[in-house]
């Protein structure tokens, strides 16, 4: 039983969110979607939940080709009655399938569509394979031969060519590791074959189509992406699935909720079993050129369910399970995911209920009465209020251990979202957004089984009670706007904006068209580690400022840090005798932390994060000096978070800044380090 806290709004801690609007620190991909699930077949004979469905906003639904089509898989797997291996032709009846796609692009979405499953023949619940019946698996691969699977496949991309459906998304095999292994080193020869196979479908099918997206959900899984690096031939998307845990019960609220913001989504702490995103992303682009889409194509709480004895985790429907979601999304908007599909659209809780642990299945409506649960509520406010190329905004929190916030515009409005990861009560004050601001949230007051979206008009504060999603709309602040000194994006493709660059030797300062935060170039700064100390930046000069910020968007591929006091710097503020602050990171306690320093007399004055950072992601740096003989103060906020603070220091010794560096203007006792920088602006005010 959940007791909630019952005090008054009064009493009630405070939290302060401020969003500043008139910063852009990235620009959003995300949408999100669902899994048509196993009862896929009421949602087709049901227009109430038709109309659920599109009052989610939701843009893309995976469909397994298992589910569309006979239960008894001799007489055929979704369209596919018959496989001929001898002629690589088979007999189809399109009519579900084709009924099936109209149905998902009536409700605003496109759909995925997820081909074939292997399993053991001694599977444990005694779950047969699902290939076409004909099709013959290789005594020694145990897969079907690779021409004739390819075949198979392509049939389906000529079929929606041919009758003009827009099919897009394409996923082979639901979770390979059933043939391959789920860890690490898995099965080296199976993990070949199954990319044979796959080579061989890519090819065939895009000589098709050349606009088919195709992958496989193990794309980020370490035993299968290291192989397939140097031996697959193309891959369209970056492909996973995400379940923080597998049986039940297995972690408390609090380690779940760790777990949702790491796995996948984040470089650290560094996972044995995949990459992350970022991780993939440059391995790939290092190797093949160009950057991949991402999606999450299935993903909920835990993975435990019916076929594991025990039934699904009841949290999976409570606001735990919500806030886990929406934390998720907020990784994938951070991460540049393209999309977020929810496991999935229905289950029925009659039908659930009867095992051990009580669940009510996966789904984000009850089959039995087609209510709504939380999940529900939470994918319908950010999908009614997030599209591909809205701008991501500067926001932030009083307590980043408890809360996480993500902001954004759309549609002339500003949108920011709070999420409050404690069983704990709050009152949350919004400020830097003004006129009417409206509220829709979904917390802990009102219990699971009868879940509701509340709305209401903002007052003063907001009542968050327990876990909490939150998502606040109003018009942005008026306040009067940072006063610019100089900006450049590098758009020119050259150094022409700045008064120079300067590089240590060995080093290296060029423009490149490979690795953009926004736009087509960005800058690559390079140092090869050959001596204690490099460097590799450009420069602007500044009418000497007594009080300046700069920022900019920084990319680090590769980091030198190896041991304590390692360190290379971003942004650095320079005077005519002496450079007086420092932006970067820092090795400390075996750890690599954000980190700033400031000149306080003649000496140094430094402070670091409680956070690291990771590679291969994009963070927007910030850096604030202030020149004053008692109340002298130096500042860094990433991605609009402020990290490091140093005050009442003595910061005249060396007088105004007249220089602003920027990429890697310092690095000592680095190993070789690369840093791309992007949209780079300096002003007078905050940013």
């Amino acid at each position: 039983m959940i007791f909630m806290n019952t005090a008054s709004a009064a009493s009630l801690p405070q939290i302060s969110v401020t969003v500043n609007a008139g910063v852009v620190v990235g620009t959003n991909s995300l949408s999100l979607g669902f899994n048509a699930g196993l009862l896929w077949q009421s949602f087709v004979d049901s227009s109430h939940q038709q109309q659920l469905a599109r009052d989610t906003g939701v843009k893309l639904v995976q469909i397994w080709d298992k589910n569309i089509g006979p239960s008894d898989y001799s007489l055929g797997v979704g369209p596919c009655i018959s496989w001929n291996d001898a002629t690589k032709t088979g007999k189809f009846d399109w009519t579900t399938v084709d009924a099936t796609v109209k149905l998902i692009i009536s409700i605003g979405a496109q759909p995925m569509f997820t081909l074939s499953k292997w399993r053991p023949k001694n599977d444990v619940n005694g779950w047969p394979s699902v290939f076409p019946p004909g099709m013959a698996m290789d005594p020694n691969t145990l897969l079907p031969n690779p021409q004739s699977y390819a075949a198979f496949v392509a049939a389906w991309v000529q079929h929606f060519k041919d009758v003009g459906l827009p099919v897009k998304y394409y996923e082979i095999f639901n979770e390979p590791q059933t043939y391959f292994g789920w860890a690490p080193p898995g099965n080296v020869t199976r993990i070949a074959n199954f990319v044979n196979l796959f080579n061989a479908v890519y090819t065939r099918v895009h000589q098709i189509n050349p606009n088919v997206m195709v992958s496989t959900d193990a794309s980020l899984e370490r035993q299968f992406f290291s192989y397939f690096l140097n031996y697959g031939v193309g891959i369209d998307y970056l492909d996973f699935h995400k379940y923080d845990a597998w049986n039940y019960p297995q972690y408390s609220d609090a380690q779940m909720l760790t777990f949702a913001e790491q796995k996948y989504v984040s470089s650290t702490p560094y996972d044995y079993t995949a990459y992350s995103i970022a991780e993939a992303r440059q391995a790939w682009f290092s190797k093949h050129g160009n950057i991949l889409p991402a999606i999450l194509s299935e993903g909920n709480w835990n993975a435990a369910c019916a076929g594991t004895g025990t039934g699904t985790d009841p949290k999976v429907q409570q606001m735990v399970g919500a806030v886990r979601t929406a934390l998720v999304a907020r990784m994938g908007m951070l991460d540049g995911m393209s999309y977020d599909v929810y496991y999935c659209w229905s289950s029925s809780l009659r039908s659930e209920s009867r095992w051990p642990s009580g669940g009510a299945g996966y789904g984000l409506i009850n089959n039995d009465n087609e209510a709504p649960w939380y999940p529900y509520y939470l994918l319908q406010m950010i999908g009614t209020s997030l599209s591909p190329n809205d701008q991501i905004v500067q926001s932030s929190v009083s307590d980043n251990t408890n809360f996480r916030t993500i902001a954004w515009k759309h549609s002339g409005q500003v949108y920011v979202m709070v999420i409050n990861k404690s069983p704990q009560s709050y009152q949350i004050k919004i400020t830097g957004l003004q006129g009417t601001v409206n509220y829709s949230k979904i917390d802990q007051s009102i219990p699971w089984q009868t879940p509701k979206l509340q709305k209401g008009q903002l007052g003063d504060y907001l009542t968050c009670t327990g876990y909490t999603v939150a998502l606040i709309q109003g018009n942005a602040s008026s306040d009067p706007p940072a006063s610019s000194l100089f900006q450049d994006g590098f758009e020119s493709g050259s150094f022409s904006a700045w008064t120079s660059t300067s590089v240590s030797s060995g080093e290296t300062a060029k423009i490149v068209n490979t690795l953009p935060n926004q736009g087509i170039y960005s800058a690559k700064f390079s140092s090869d580690g050959s001596s204690g100390s490099e460097y590799s930046y450009c420069y602007e000069k500044v009418v000497p400022s007594s009080e300046l910020y700069a920022r900019g968007y920084f990319y680090v591929s590769q980091a030198g840090v190896a041991q304590n006091d390692d360190r290379f710097y971003f942004i650095v503020f320079s005077t005519g005798t002496g450079n007086v602050a420092y932006a970067g990171w820092r090795e400390t306690g075996g750890v690599t932390k954000w980190t700033l320093l400031i000149k306080s007399g003649t000496t140094a004055a430094v402070a670091f994060s409680t956070s690291s950072p990771s590679l291969n992601h994009w963070y927007s740096v910030e850096l604030h000096w202030k020149e004053d003989a008692a109340i002298g103060q130096g500042d860094l906020w990433v991605d609009g978070v402020k990290v490091c603070s140093l005050t009442s220091k003595n910061t005249t010794a060396y007088g105004d800044v007249t220089q602003v560096r920027f990429g890697l203007p310092a690095s000592f006792y680095c190993g070789a380090t690369t840093v791309y920088c992007d949209d780079c602006a300096i002003s007078n005010k905050s940013f």
